[in-house]
């Protein structure tokens, strides 16, 4: 059975109907108004305040997860159930719908060094060792200042969720930055939409006093996702080619890693941490992705031979790289030329 045989029988397993979506969703918002009540009920309480304002920021981050679904046309059987719930999830995890269409390209080009867009062949490791080492002097120094790692996973987050994200999108489509396939109308039409329901948010959880128990755990949220997105495709060895060799299901299967979420936090992370299986096949819906992976192992284990398992001990010692090395095939740091890669994990 050829990849694409594979897929497509995988697709027709694991699609999500509207029973499941609905179901899910339910559960979802049960949970997260539990937590925002508890939120309203400890605002003026600072040790209630400290433990529901970070559940809330892993809450946060499941919401972003239905969003990314919804943005992959992943969570309902329906576009324009798919368009809205994405749209309104958006404002609360302060990212517009458009944003689907760069993450469209990443998918396209994940892995792939030479890659039709000009895309980013890794969208947290921006240039390799090479292309460092020819920057000038100030360059040099303003590169290793954003791709410190204090600075990238505790500043940056901030930056871009916070501010970039207002005009970014729409920025990149005037500029036309990358073939999104849309026109700036659609862009400038959902970048504005999102705003005004961003500024009506605000407003509301201003008079219910919530607004910076909320932004401080978006601000939580985007620290985590930002740590969980970059071990999702850095790692050792890597998956770094040229577009004659890449292919979609090897960009899965090599590329994307399996991070190994600890039980009590696998309900927040809502599937993701199988990016593997989410990037050879992304429009099966993220809490349906653990029971693909299971079936794939039991059906075609072979499949799963070169997937790349990361513990949580691997994603802090990730966390380092900053720069791809395409004379050693590695992921390196400002301050080695090679790496020990981590051991993987077996499935």
């Amino acid at each position: 059975m050829s990849a694409e045989q594979t897929t497509t029988e995988l697709y027709r397993k694991f699609k999500t109907t509207y029973y499941d979506t609905v179901s899910h969703l339910s559960q979802h918002m049960l949970a997260w108004a539990a937590l925002f009540g508890l939120m309203y009920w400890f605002q003026n309480s600072w040790v209630g305040s400290c433990a529901v304002v970070p559940l809330m920021a892993l809450m946060n981050v499941r919401t972003f997860t239905i969003f990314h679904d919804c943005g992959h046309q992943s969570y309902f059987p329906n576009a324009t159930l798919n368009y809205s719930v994405g749209s309104l999830f958006g404002i609360w995890v302060l990212t517009p719908i458009t944003w689907s269409s760069d993450h469209t390209i990443h998918h396209l080009t994940s892995g792939q060094i030479d890659n039709k867009y000009n895309y980013d062949f890794n969208v947290t490791v921006f240039h390799t060792k090479e292309q460092y080492e020819s920057f000038s002097p100030m360059v040099k120094s303003l590169y290793r200042v954003l791709r410190d790692p204090v600075v990238f996973f505790l500043v940056l987050p901030f930056i871009k969720f916070f501010f970039f994200h207002r005009f970014d999108y729409m920025l990149f489509s005037y500029l036309q930055k990358y073939n999104y396939g849309k026109e700036l109308g659609h862009f400038v039409f959902n970048t504005v939409l999102h705003n005004i329901g961003l500024i009506l948010l605000s407003k509301t959880l201003y008079e219910m006093g919530l607004l910076y128990h909320y932004m401080v755990s978006m601000y939580l949220a985007t620290v985590l996702g930002t740590t969980l997105f970059h071990n999702q495709h850095c790692f050792n060895p890597p998956y770094v080619v040229k577009k004659e060799e890449w292919s979609f299901t090897e960009s899965g299967m090599k590329g994307s890693s399996h991070i190994l979420v600890p039980p009590f936090l696998k309900y927040f992370t809502n599937g993701i941490e199988f990016h593997h299986i989410h990037h050879m096949m992304p429009r099966i819906a993220g809490h349906c992705l653990e029971k693909c992976h299971d079936f794939i192992r039991q059906w075609k284990p072979e499949l799963l031979k070169d997937v790349h398992r990361l513990s949580i001990q691997d994603c802090f010692h990730n966390m380092k790289y900053t720069l791809y090395d395409a004379e050693t095939k590695q992921f390196v740091s400002f301050f080695r030329h090679s790496v020990v890669a981590p051991k993987t994990h077996t499935d």
